[in-house]
């Protein structure tokens, strides 16, 4: 079976008012994605890790990562997602970029769920 980790990103600024757009933001790839890799040869935490370290400019130790959502996607794959918030900051991305929660993208509803949650104030 294969295993997908995906990561979730998000950033909460606190200098914004709760209704800017801008208040809360996540982490896409170049495609409007949300940043995952599959598990090869290595195990979950480095896998994670490594997928972390190719996103962003923050070392992995500074964030905390919490396991937020696991499915079976098909009969040979499963998904891991993983969570955790980040300071609003600049350049903190190496690949990608952080969009508006309210940016729209055609988004899995599943990844929807998990971020209507998670963009809610006092997730950080």
């Amino acid at each position: 079976m294969k295993v997908k980790i995906t990561i979730i990103v998000g950033q909460q600024d606190r200098s914004k008012r709760l209704d800017d757009d801008n208040f809360f933001r996540f982490l896409v790839d170049n495609n409007y994605c949300l940043p995952s890799r599959y598990i090869s040869t290595k195990d979950e935490k480095q896998t994670l890790k490594e997928l972390h370290e190719d996103y962003l400019n923050i070392h992995y130790d500074w964030v905390n990562v919490n396991l937020v959502a696991f499915r079976k996607s098909s009969t040979d794959e499963c998904e891991v997602v993983y969570c955790y918030n980040i300071p609003a900051m600049l350049n903190a991305e190496k690949k990608g970029k952080f969009i508006s929660h309210n940016t729209k993208i055609d988004l899995d509803d599943f990844y929807a769920e998990i971020l209507s949650t998670k963009s809610r104030p006092g997730f950080i």
